[in-house]
C-alpha cells in the first residue's frame, strides 16, 4: 500500500518527512494510520485543501481615560506634586 506523509514522522515503524511517499505492506500501513493519522493519508485519498483562518475582528480601542489625582494633595511650593500619605497609613504632618 502507498501512504503519503503529511508531516514529520519517527519511530520504531521508520522515519519519513513531509512528502515523502512510502510503500509498505497492509499491515504496516494500518500501523502507521492508526499510530498517527495526522502524519499519513492513503495515495487514493483526497488532497485536503488547507484552512483558511478568518481575519479576527478590529476591535476599536478605548479613548485613553484622565489619570484620577483624586489621592494627591496640592501642588506645594516649589511645584511639585506630593502624594497623600494618609491614604496609605501614614501620619498627617503640621
Amino acid at each position: 500500500m502507498r501512504l503519503i506523509c503529511v508531516s514529520r514522522y519517527k519511530s520504531s515503524l521508520g522515519s519519513y518527512v513531509e512528502g515523502q511517499d512510502v510503500d509498505v505492506n497492509d499491515e504496516t500501513a494500518e500501523l502507521l494510520l492508526r499510530d498517527s493519522p495526522g502524519s499519513f493519508r492513503r495515495e487514493s485519498d483526497p488532497v485536503p485543501e488547507p484552512e483558511v483562518e478568518p481575519e479576527p475582528e478590529a476591535v476599536e480601542e478605548a479613548a485613553p481615560e484622565e489619570p484620577d489625582f483624586s489621592a494627591m494633595s496640592t501642588e506645594t511650593e516649589t511645584g511639585i506634586v506630593a502624594p497623600d500619605r494618609r491614604a496609605r497609613g501614614g501620619r498627617r504632618r503640621r
